[in-house]
Formats: structure tokens, C-alpha cells, sequence
């Protein structure tokens, strides 16, 4: 049924492709954009409009001027179902593994991808690291963990030869039923601790937006063993318990364990398949990244939170028991302001020595990010601001063997500057840092 379509005489002759990125659109494209009824909004449309190249441009509003199709509010999101439809038709056998939590998402997405290629089955990973075939080959990458409605119909349609898509599926993302139309053959959740109230408000809300995920799966949510007890206080669905022991030769670290139990019961659920548990596996990009220099060891890894703080602290500090342990991290602008002074004290409690510098500031001043960090502190902390200079310092030769953890950006490679993302990579700078001591 094209109603919309007709009622709006939508010629797709020569359109190919939709987008909600208006500043990438091509010639062959249909871009959706929504103005907000403020002029601000109305003038960043305008200057989006005229660096554009879509060949046909749809709004929600009329801008003078300005050549688009409006169509009534009511109608705007139904015309992109329509449209996708149209455009990108699902017409093959497609598994779908959604995984929700506050950590351990991409994790958890890039181990059900290597696990189901290592038992003959073809797929991808679609998250934070982008959209990910076999170890690291990154096809595309995304501006936000989950895609958007038309972003994720459009890889799934254009990736002809995968079947099973393993997908990171955000808080935002259920909020603003990115994964509309879609339905999970197995979903599941890492675990809940505090994250992106900047957006949601509460911890209840919060909460409740992850578990919209049970509204797009037949499936009961795979839980972590060692996460049961919480989530059976909370949830008031039925929930699947992740029932065998893992055993492995590096895979020591306690939250990775649990990772892999989830992984695996996910994938035997999708797959309705008992799979091959002696395969060769590994973690993403910038999940517990580990380079070594003599006695020492230094750590990239993605955790942004204060129970992602807390994890790769308190396991660095299990496998090197007799090392000092120095924590580098910072707090990104323009997100929960509260959990910035409950990441230093994470940091605190497992490190002998802490380093506060940026991440991603973004609009806001990094020194007040950083006065907001040290808010109640009385213990002693270095204070780096320029996080490169950060790394540089205490990516060196030590007396002592000492592990040092690079925390809050991981796989990223860029600083988000007022607007402008700089190139910026924690493993680029550590290699350079470590290359200048040879």
C-alpha cells in the first residue's frame, strides 16, 4: 500500500537511496528533514538546504524560499515507512540479535558476529564501531550506536550476502523506535547502571526505554547470570537465564566472560542451532586495547561510565595485582553532569594515581567539565586538560612495572570541539607515545 506515496505524488523514478542526512545527500537521493518551529531551526535548514544536493527534499513545515515537499506532520514518519518499503524491501530469511545495556553492547554484538562466522553462518555487527564483517573489516561508519530507521533498513537491504545482523540497540534509539518494523529472533541485556540522564531524566525512565526492546522479540531477554538477581526485581517479563560455563585461555577478564555467555546464548537462540564453542575469538576495537613497553602495560579501552570505571579498573588491578595503576579519563560536554564526580571516584578507588583531561567537551568549557569531575574531592589528582599531553606524559619508561589505563574513547578517533569533530585516536597516540621510546 502506497497511500502516501500517491497522495503526495512521489515520482521514484531516478531515486535510489533515502537518507535523513541532508548535508550527504546525492543527486539520486530523497532526504527527510524535520524543522523544529524555532528560527534557529529554520535557519540551520537553510543552511543545510543549500550545501545539499538531494534530489528531493521532504519537511514537516514550509520554509520561504526553499523548495521541498512539506507534507502534514502526521504524515512524516509514515511516508519514510512507506518510502523504505518501497526502496528497501527485505525480501530474503534475515536474523536479527538485538543487544541492549548501559556496557558491553559492541562487545557483546562483535563476539555473536565472530561466533556465528565461526560456525559457517554469514554475519555483521551494527554499533558503536559501525557496521563490522569478519575480525575488523568496517563496511560503513555511523554517526550515532544505533542507525536510524532508514540507515538500518538500508544496510540490511544493501548487505545481500549476510543473514544474521547483530545489532547494538541504544536507549535513544528504542525511545525514537529506530527499530520499528524489525523483529528480533533474540534479544538481550548486558546489564544497567548510570548513563545518558542528560536525555532521559531519570534512572526509571532510563530503564524503561531499554526495556522496549522486549516489544520488537518473541524471544525472552537473555540475561548474565551474574545479573539476574537485579534485573528479576525489575523487569516484569520473563527473562532467559545464560545457563553454561565459559572457559577460555584470554578471555580472563570477568565482564568479558559474561559478555561471551550472552553471546553464545544468543546466537544458539537466533541460529536454533547448538554451535561450535572451540573457535578463536576476540574483542572490538578499543575494548581493553593492550600494548606493552618493557614491565609495563597501557590500556585503551571505551569505558565512559562509572561502572564501566569501575570494571576495567578493578580487572586491571585483579591481572596485574603487583603493578601501580594509573587511570587517565575525562567526561564528554553536553551530557550527565551527574556522573562526573562519581567517575573520578570509580577511578579513585582502584587506582594509585589519577589523571583527569578531556573528552569530547563538546559545546561546553573543558575546565568547567573537569571543576564539575572534581566536585567533593579531597584526594590528590593531576589535572591535564589537552588530553594528547595527557598521554604523552604518562605513556613512558617507569621504575616500577605500572599499567596505565586510557580511558573514554576506545575505538573513536576524533574530539568533538564546538561542533567540529578533530582527528584525535587514544591508539594512535599511544603508539606515537611508545614509538618515541625506542
Amino acid at each position: 500500500m502506497n497511500d502516501l506515496i500517491n497522495k503526495y505524488n512521489i515520482l521514484l523514478e531516478g531515486l535510489t537511496d533515502l537518507t535523513t542526512n541532508l548535508d550527504q545527500a546525492k543527486p539520486c537521493d530523497i532526504a527527510f528533514y524535520r524543522i523544529h518551529d524555532n528560527e534557529k531551526a529554520v535557519e540551520l535548514f537553510r543552511q543545510r538546504y543549500q550545501k545539499g544536493r538531494a534530489g528531493l527534499v521532504i519537511t514537516n513545515r514550509e520554509v520561504a524560499d526553499v523548495d521541498t515537499l512539506v507534507v502534514d506532520e502526521c504524515d512524516f514518519y509514515k511516508l519514510q515507512e512507506e518510502l523504505v518499503e518501497e526502496l528497501y524491501p527485505i525480501n530474503r530469511e534475515v536474523k536479527l540479535i538485538g543487544i541492549t545495556g548501559t556496557n558491553g553492547k559492541s562487545s557483546v554484538a562483535h563476539l555473536c558476529q565472530l561466533i556465528l562466522n565461526a560456525n559457517g553462518l554469514s554475519a555483521c555487527s551494527i554499533g558503536t564501531v559501525g557496521v563490522i564483517k569478519g575480525e575488523d573489516e568496517v563496511l560503513e561508519s555511523l554517526s550515532a550506536t544505533t542507525p536510524s530507521f532508514i540507515d538500518l533498513r538500508r544496510i540490511i537491504f544493501k548487505l545481500k550476502d549476510i543473514n544474521y545482523f547483530c545489532l547494538e540497540v541504544s536507549s535513544h534509539a528504542l525511545e525514537q523506535e529506530r527499530v520499528k518494523k524489525m523483529k528480533f529472533d533474540s534479544i538481550g541485556w548486558t546489564n544497567f547502571t548510570q548513563d545518558h540522564l542528560d536525555y532521559h531524566g531519570t534512572m526509571e525512565s532510563y530503564f524503561n526505554a531499554k526495556a522496549k526492546l522486549a516489544n520488537y522479540s518473541d524471544s525472552n531477554f537473555f540475561i548474565p547470570r551474574t545479573q539476574e538477581n537485579e534485573f528479576k526485581s525489575k523487569l516484569k517479563f520473563n527473562l532467559a537465564s545464560c545457563v553454561e560455563n565459559i572457559y577460555g585461555e584470554e578471555f580472563n577478564l570477568s565482564y568479558n566472560v559474561d559478555n561471551l555467555e550472552l553471546a553464545f546464548a544468543l546466537c544458539d537462540k537466533a541460529s536454533s542451532l547448538k554451535l561450535n564453542r572451540k573457535i578463536k575469538l576476540s574483542l572490538p576495537k578499543g575494548r581493553f586495547n593492550l600494548f606493552r613497553k618493557g614491565d609495563s602495560v597501557f590500556i585503551v579501552d571505551y569505558a565512559h561510565t562509572p561502572d564501566a570505571i569501575v570494571n576495567i579498573c578493578r580487572e586491571t588491578k585483579k591481572h596485574f595485582g603487583s603493578y601501580d595503576i594509573v587511570t587517565i579519563f575525562g567526561c564528554g560536554g553536553d551530557r550527565d553532569r551527574t556522573k562526573r564526580p562519581k567517575m573520578l571516584s570509580a577511578a579513585l578507588e582502584f587506582s594509585d594515581k589519577v589523571v583527569v583531561t578531556s573528552d569530547n567537551p563538546r559545546n561546553e568549557d573543558p575546565n568547567e567539565i573537569i571543576k564539575d569531575i572534581l566536585k567533593g574531592n579531597k584526594e590528590v589528582v593531576d589535572i591535564i586538560v589537552d588530553r594528547k599531553e595527557a598521554i604523552h606524559t604518562y605513556v613512558k619508561e617507569y621504575e616500577r612495572p605500572t599499567a596505565v589505563i586510557i580511558a573514554g574513547k576506545g575505538h573513536e578517533e576524533y574530539q568533538d570541539i564546538k561542533g567540529v569533530k578533530y582527528h584525535f585516536s587514544d591508539i594512535e597516540e599511544v603508539k606515537s607515545a611508545l614509538g618515541e621510546l625506542c
